[in-house]
């Protein structure tokens, strides 16, 4: 089969007749002529045309088909994109609209409240040499391998604690039973979940294993577009496993719709493909910045080279710290806000709701775009850190009642919580 590949990709060779040399040019003559056959001679002037009409004919009904068929193709490699919500985002498909789950029969492991993400800074330290980052980090790359009943869901993850700890994205683990992680050194383990979140796209799994190789973490908040960095991960199951690719920060908070859901990712030109899921983006300093999930493929206008993405660490530490406390993410309102620090004409200050999700009850509850939600549970709200106090003690279907200013008025709503897979 090797031999084979390596025709399709060779030139057409000949041999040069051996009389072929300038001693003996009519003996080269007589060599070619039984080599290739004696020429046929030249045709009538009539006959010509008549043949370069049939050839432009043909080229025109050969061009013609290449245009309709140019037509058909990309008309069928249309996807089902929805605004910004593209179909072809991501390295997993499911039955559930591509819309990630969390739903595994993955083994538990309790959660651990005293193991924390934490970030170090080396600004002031020299950028590595690519090879010098390689040998750094990989020993901090592992794979994840996802039992189904159909097979395997391969991805990547990367060790957050020399006891064991290890992140990866929960698309990994979508319908899984088992998890096998298997290390550069070539150990493997079996792993347990200690939980996963839909809606970041992250997940902690813990292994029996007392020697493993931390990754060093760094926040996402200081990262700049042209920053360089580079991916470390097994894509295409594992066959390149311990890949590494380079490029730089293309973009930073770019919020991108898929599943129904958004998500602040930071942006990237290194080249990722299915496997590099739950692996690491690094900068320079051997520091990993974000967990790579996704990348576009197409649209429905074009195919997509080079945009691939991670999620930002600063969201990883947060969901971590949730994940390792409760084994769960705390519960939400379902919807979106922003800060709106100062009263004026507009309202007063509080958390202006951007959107709602139609899965919440604030939705059915009446909650729209606009309204300022200025207490919760009579506790006045004005940063995302009340907020955060206040749902730590509530669990998802528990009720809290806000106040809210809309148009000049104000009002009262009693809301449920939801879970963040419902989000």
């Amino acid at each position: 089969m090797e031999e084979r590949q390596k025709d399709w990709y060779r030139p057409a060779q000949t041999e040069e007749p051996s009389a072929a040399r300038e001693h003996d040019p009519v003996g080269a003559k007589e060599e070619l002529m039984q080599a290739y056959g004696t020429p046929e001679p030249p045709a009538p002037v009539k006959k010509r045309r008549w043949g370069l009409i049939v050839g432009i004919t043909a080229g025109i009904a050969l061009l013609l088909a290449l245009i309709v068929g140019t037509a058909l193709l990309f008309a069928d490699s249309d996807d089902t994109a929805q605004g910004d919500d593209y179909s072809d985002y991501g390295f997993f498909q499911s039955e559930n609209g591509h819309k990630i789950t969390g739903e595994n029969t993955i083994a538990r492991a309790d959660p651990n409240p005293a193991v924390t993400l934490t970030f170090t800074d080396r600004k002031e330290d020299t950028e590595l040499e690519l090879q010098d980052l390689y040998e750094k980090c990989i020993p901090s790359i592992v794979g994840v391998a996802a039992g189904l009943n159909s097979g395997y869901s391969w991805g990547t993850g990367v060790v957050m604690t020399a006891d064991g700890y290890i992140l990866t994205n929960t698309h990994v683990l979508e319908k899984a039973s088992d998890v096998q992680v298997s290390l550069t050194d070539g150990r493997i383990f079996p792993a347990k979940l200690v939980g996963c979140d839909p809606v970041s796209d992250i997940a902690v799994l813990k292994v029996e294993a007392t020697d493993l190789t931390p990754a060093e973490f760094a926040d996402s908040g200081n990262v700049r577009v042209g920053d360089s960095v580079a991916a470390i991960g097994n894509p295409l199951s594992g066959k390149f496993g311990g890949t590494m690719t380079d490029g730089i920060i293309s973009g930073v908070s770019r919020n991108v719709s898929y599943g129904g859901r958004t998500q602040t990712l930071l942006q990237t030109n290194a080249a990722l493909n299915e496997g590099n899921s739950g692996g690491a983006l690094f900068n320079r300093y051997g520091q990993v910045i974000g967990i790579t999930n996704m990348k576009m493929m197409t649209t429905a206008d074009a195919t997509v080279e080079g945009i691939g993405f991670a999620i930002p660490t600063a969201t990883v530490q947060t969901v971590v710290k949730d994940l390792l406390e409760d084994g769960e993410m705390r519960p939400c309102l379902g919807v979106y806000v922003y800060v709106k620090e100062k009263s004026d004409d507009a309202g007063p200050a509080g958390l202006e709701v951007n959107s709602v999700s139609r899965n919440s009850d604030a939705a059915a509850q009446g909650v729209k775009t606009g309204d300022i939600i200025t207490e919760i549970n009579g506790q006045p709200i004005k940063n995302f850190d009340v907020v955060t106090e206040l749902l730590m003690e509530l669990h998802a279907g528990d009720t809290v009642t806000l106040k809210i200013w809309r148009n000049g008025t104000f009002l009262e709503k009693t809301v449920k919580l939801i879970p963040q897979s419902d989000f």
